[in-house]
């Protein structure tokens, strides 16, 4: 008896087995045919469509990914911060985040305000700088035209000497001409005066031949003539060797000092 249940017993086993191992069959038999379905439909897709189609649901793809990138990248900073709130809430609680962002937003606030005080002093240096290149600009421009008055100054001076100048040419250039036709007249008076002494003498020479005087002897008479002759070649040199004696005189002359007081 004992032994027909423990046949009985391994005979249901067995039947179970069997049974668990047409399933996983079936199984499979199910997923490879799934599996053949879709990559027939995906062929009878890609033959069907032409290849502007293709190109079309490709471009269409694509597009709608960039759509989803451009959506997660916005909403990225928004789903990071509603996860850690979450993370931490349940972590450690709401007070703990609590403090925790008031410490994020002291850390960051410092950062601003750091930067906005470096920017500051940078922006306070260039205002620094800038008054200091335009007070060097306006002391320029003081410079320039004191300089420029000066040279106004100058000018008029030098405009006026310019005409003085051409006053004293002109007035020079006036005494220059009366002297000039002075000194014409002079030297044609002196050939006139040079001209009739010659004549004279001519006349005392024919006087002396034609009507001769025998108080005086031929010999003084030609000396008399000879000196006639040159005396008007002699009588300035003469002249002026008596007035530089005369003046050589005057000098070592003793003078009274009372009188040039």
């Amino acid at each position: 008896m004992v032994r027909r249940i423990t046949n009985t017993n391994t005979n249901a086993n067995k039947s179970k087995v069997n049974t668990q191992n047409a399933n996983k069959l079936l199984g499979k038999q199910f997923d490879t045919k799934t599996q053949l379905s879709d990559m027939l439909e995906k062929t009878l897709s890609v033959i069907s469509y032409s290849p502007e189609k293709q190109k079309e649901q490709i471009t269409s793809d694509l597009e709608q990914k960039y759509l989803n990138a451009q959506t997660n990248l916005q909403t990225a900073p928004i789903q990071l911060e509603e996860t850690k709130k979450n993370y931490y809430v349940y972590k450690n609680g709401t007070a703990y985040y609590n403090d925790m962002l008031a410490k994020d937003l002291t850390s960051k606030a410092n950062v601003i305000s750091q930067q906005i005080a470096s920017k500051f002093n940078e922006e306070t240096e260039n205002a620094n700088t800038m008054n200091a290149y335009y007070n060097t600009d306006i002391i320029n421009s003081q410079n320039t035209k004191e300089l420029y008055d000066e040279f106004l100054k100058k000018n008029a001076t030098l405009g006026l000497a310019i005409k003085n100048s051409h006053g004293d040419v002109l007035t020079n250039d006036r005494k220059t001409y009366y002297q000039t036709e002075a000194i014409d007249n002079v030297k044609m008076w002196y050939k006139f005066f040079f001209i009739a002494y010659y004549i004279l003498v001519a006349a005392f020479v024919v006087s002396v031949v034609l009507f001769p005087n025998y108080d005086i002897s031929r010999i003084k008479q030609l000396l008399i003539v000879i000196l006639m002759c040159l005396y008007p070649y002699i009588i300035d040199p003469i002249i002026r060797w008596i007035y530089s004696l005369y003046l050589s005189l005057h000098d070592n002359v003793p003078s009274n000092v009372y009188l040039s007081i």
